[in-house]
This record gives C-alpha cells, sequence and structure tokens, in this order.
C-alpha cells in the first residue's frame, strides 16, 4: 500500500466519533470528509442522516452504500469522487444525504420536493419548482490551477417519465457577451446536451438521447469532454465528444433537477427544471472511458440493490 492511501485512512478514521463534521477539497487537496470513511462508513452515514433529522436508514440501504464505497476503493475510483448521492429510499431526508461528500453540502437542500416524490426507483421532478442545491461550487473544490481537467457529473434517470424540456444538473451563467455553463440535459428537444464550464455559443455536445440509463459527462483536459452512455440492455460506450477550449470553473453551486440561472436574477435562481426521475447523482473528477464503465457496473449494482431505478 502506498504512503498517501495509508494517510487517507488513517485521517479519515479518525473522523469517525464525530460524524456531523465536514471539509471538503479545495484547489485537488486529498482531504477528506469527517465521518464517512473506513470501516464504519456504515455506521457514521446512517449517524449523519440521524443527526440531521432523518430517521435511520435500513440495513439494505446501508449494506448499498457501503458496498459501492468498498468496490470504488477497490477500483482505485474513490479519490475522485466528490459527491455521491445513492438517492436511497428510505426517507426524503436520507435521498438527499451523499454517502461520499469530499465537496458540497453534507445535506443537499430541497426546494417543493414531498416524501411522495420519492420511491423504491429514485427521485421524480415536477417540471416547473423542484428542485436540490448540492452545495457544490466548482471552483471551491476542483484543482482550480488546471483549468476544466477533472470535472465530471454522472446520473441515472430509470423511466420515461418526463416532458421534453428542462435540465436534471448544473448551473447558466451568462456573461456580457459569452456563456459559461456546466450542465448535463437529458431533455433539450429530444437530445442530451453536455456544457461543461464552457464559453462561447452553441453546447459542447448535443447527441440524440439515447434513453433511460446511466450518462456520465467527463471533461479529460482543457480539450477533451466525453459523454458515456450504459443501461442494462446496451453496453457502456462513449456517445459524443467536443474538443472546445473553455476556461475557468464556475464560482457557483450546482442545481440537481434544475440549474441555478443568472440569466433570470444577479444573484441565479433555479430554473429550467426537470419532471425526469433521477436514482443516482454524482459528482467527481473526470473519468475515463474504462473509470466510467466500471463506475457504470458499481452504480448499477447499488440500485439492484436497493430495488429499483436501474434501467
Amino acid at each position: 500500500m502506498k504512503h498517501t492511501r495509508r494517510k487517507f485512512i488513517r485521517n479519515a478514521a479518525t473522523g469517525l466519533m464525530v460524524p456531523t463534521l465536514m471539509s471538503c477539497v479545495v484547489r485537488g487537496s486529498a482531504t477528506m470528509p469527517v465521518g464517512f470513511w473506513g470501516p464504519g462508513l456504515s455506521t457514521s452515514w446512517s449517524r449523519l442522516v440521524v443527526s440531521l433529522g432523518g430517521p435511520v436508514p435500513s440495513q439494505n440501504s446501508i449494506r448499498a452504500v457501503e458496498r459501492m464505497y468498498n468496490d470504488l476503493g477497490t477500483a482505485g475510483l474513490l479519490t475522485k469522487m466528490l459527491s455521491v448521492n445513492a438517492i436511497v429510499p428510505d426517507s426524503l431526508l436520507a435521498a438527499r444525504v451523499p454517502f461520499i461528500n469530499a465537496g458540497g453540502s453534507q445535506l443537499w437542500a430541497n426546494t417543493n420536493f414531498v416524501a411522495a416524490d420519492l420511491t423504491v426507483a429514485g427521485l421524480i421532478g415536477n417540471g416547473t419548482s423542484k428542485s436540490l442545491d448540492t452545495g457544490f461550487v466548482p471552483s471551491n473544490s476542483v484543482n482550480s490551477a488546471e483549468p476544466n481537467v477533472d470535472f465530471g457529473v454522472t446520473i441515472i434517470s430509470p423511466d420515461s417519465s418526463g416532458s421534453n424540456t428542462g435540465v436534471e444538473f448544473g448551473s447558466n451563467k451568462t456573461l456580457p457577451s459569452s456563456d459559461n455553463n456546466t450542465l448535463l440535459a437529458l431533455n433539450s428537444g429530444g437530445n442530451t446536451v453536455v456544457e461543461a464550464c464552457g464559453f462561447g455559443g452553441g453546447f459542447n455536445i448535443s447527441v440524440t438521447q439515447a434513453g433511460n440509463g446511466y450518462y456520465s459527462a467527463n471533461r479529460l483536459t482543457t480539450t477533451n469532454l466525453k459523454l458515456f452512455f450504459a443501461n442494462q440492455a446496451t453496453s457502456h460506450a462513449e456517445i459524443g465528444s467536443a474538443t472546445t477550449v473553455t476556461p475557468g470553473y464556475l464560482s457557483c453551486t450546482q442545481l440537481a433537477f434544475a440549474t441555478l440561472d443568472f440569466t433570470l436574477g444577479g444573484s441565479g435562481v433555479p430554473a429550467n427544471w426537470t419532471s425526469k426521475r433521477l436514482s443516482f447523482i454524482a459528482i467527481h473528477k473526470g473519468l475515463t472511458l474504462a473509470e466510467s464503465a466500471t463506475f457504470y457496473t458499481l452504480a448499477a449494482a447499488l440500485r439492484a440493490t436497493l430495488g429499483g431505478g436501474n434501467p
């Protein structure tokens, strides 16, 4: 085991006694959140849910998130994860607590979702008013010394509900002469659209929507943006790419089930809501094709264990 890995586990384990405290990755550092890591992940995550006001998650949900956490470590992907939310079906509060959180909020802020919106298949938007604020600010939580390198967003959309409008994740930030957006949208005129910290008109990636399933958008270099897709009937593959050069990470929070839109207000307001259902949301550093394929396998296994949301 490498020294850096030993240090990571040692530092993480010392935080298990104080599960309500958090820290975040700043400028690419390897600081990890207090209260989630090491042998006590299951009790730490469930205790955090309770400390935030929710009921104790089921043993099945605890086992599912702990298994994925362990498997991410085995696959060498754990240090790439910034915020991973399994959207567990136990309670609306538990569905808003990421089980990996090295950036953003420990409890994603809820706007207008109610308990009935959550099922074993995931959480469903309404296309008009419901969103989650992840508290994740790219400029605070990724390495700003390497603009647009190592940034990615993954979601799973498990069913065909929802209209052909809305955005599943991100923010819009229109400047006087250009756009600076980070978003992943499944519903843009029947296309899947990715804009990743982008300047200039037009989309970085726009491809025909592949169907229900796993979508992972990953910026690997300043000129290399990839979109991957998979579901149970379709092998994991790249379905879109772009080489647009784009500067600087956004300095605003990212929403799920909508965008934080600066074109509609100086401080940003929720807009572009989706009516899709999502069963998994992850913010991470950029994943290669092979890494994303592994990530899909682990996410699909998690959703299968939870009992739904695995198209």
